[in-house]
């Protein structure tokens, strides 16, 4: 009994050390060296939510979009068994279905992530690229409005998120049909003048 209790520390311990070991292999952006690790470390904690979300999005990157719905999807499942939200989670699997063109999925996942998370602008931008996807302008517009208003302002959220090339698209899209959508109202409202 003592023996499997004393097992049971050191494969805790062991995988503390494989998880701070990748961390840090992550942020030396030693991405493969990370993964590796990290599918080490689910062999013998499977439900390693962390592991399984970083692994999701790096076979999201790879564009293996079966693998990353599956690890995220898995994640997801076992933070709700957990009693826990999972806002980011429901972000991830929104892109993956997004990048499959699985839209109206893709609409659902980012709906559920908001519902847990409402003050997130970038999950409202990426909203709306899918109602604009869906063909559902309005419905984008006011998405894009709520994402602005959540962070004060597209400039402010812009700034925020310097360092990722493709969330500053993002943000400069909604901009541009936030004022697309503001000159169009002025002109269905001068016209008849």
């Amino acid at each position: 009994d003592n023996f499997s209790d004393i097992r049971t520390a050191g494969l805790t311990e062991q995988l503390k050390l494989l998880e701070d070991n990748s961390r840090e292999l992550i942020k030396r952006g030693r991405h493969a060296d990370a993964e590796r690790l990290l599918r080490e470390l689910l062999r013998s904690a499977p439900d390693h939510i962390p592991a399984l979300r970083y692994l999701g999005a790096r076979a999201l990157l790879r564009q293996d979009f079966d693998e990353a719905q599956r690890l995220i999807e898995r994640a997801i499942r076992l933070a709700h068994k957990l009693g826990r939200d999972a806002p980011m989670l429901h972000q991830h699997l929104a892109i993956i279905l997004r990048a499959q063109g699985h839209f109206k999925g893709s609409l659902l996942a980012f709906d559920t992530a908001l519902r847990q998370q409402p003050d997130r602008p970038v999950y409202w931008i990426q909203r709306g690229e899918v109602l604009q996807a869906l063909g559902e302008s309005e419905r984008a517009v006011a998405s894009y409005k709520r994402a602005a208003d959540s962070a004060g302002n597209l400039a402010v959220l812009s700034r925020a998120h310097r360092d990722t090339p493709a969330t500053q698209q993002a943000i400069a899209h909604a901009g541009r049909e936030l004022i697309r959508a503001r000159e169009h109202a002025i002109e269905t409202v001068v016209a008849p003048l």
